[in-house]
């Protein structure tokens, strides 16, 4: 009578306190968050979590230079460096599309069978008879034993026989 069990005992009341404030600090958890994520994206803070801020780290933007014209280097290159990168490109396309033709006839001749006139095979015709026992070793005999023809052995399990 000196332990109860866990079902009927009362909750303890720390555990009780942390139970209604956990959904409260989650709550403040993630506002602080989103608050400190929008600052960022906004330009106001150079710091994107509060993790972030415990531990001293700044995220760093990196801003690559804006992609130039795919013609403009063509158009500066001399007459071979324009042939090379012509040359370059229609390999590219003609292997590509030499894949693709493959795996197009792949698919297109993996059913062809299929758009055939069914045509049932013929069964073939069975094997030649033969006698039993043709063709083989012949059963070896005991000593003394006349050759009178097989006989009935009985086997230790057998025995009900």
């Amino acid at each position: 009578a000196r332990y109860r069990s866990a079902q009927s005992a009362p909750p303890a009341a720390r555990s009780r306190w942390l139970a209604a404030a956990y959904p409260w600090a989650h709550l403040a958890s993630h506002a602080v968050t989103l608050a400190y994520r929008a600052l960022y994206l906004l330009g106001r803070t150079r710091v994107w979590s509060p993790s972030l801020h415990l531990l001293g780290l700044r995220l760093g933007r990196h801003f690559p230079d804006p992609p130039q014209l795919p013609g403009a280097e063509v158009a500066n290159a001399t007459g071979w460096a324009r042939a090379w990168e012509l040359a370059t490109g229609a390999g590219s396309a003609a292997l590509w599309g030499a894949v693709y033709a493959l795996q197009f006839g792949q698919w297109w001749y993996q059913r062809e069978h299929l758009l055939q006139p069914y045509q049932p095979r013929k069964v073939p015709p069975p094997p030649p008879p033969r006698a039993p026992y043709s063709g083989r070793a012949p059963l070896p005999t005991r000593r003394g034993a006349t050759e009178a023809g097989p006989r009935l052995v009985l086997l230790p399990q057998d025995r009900a026989m």
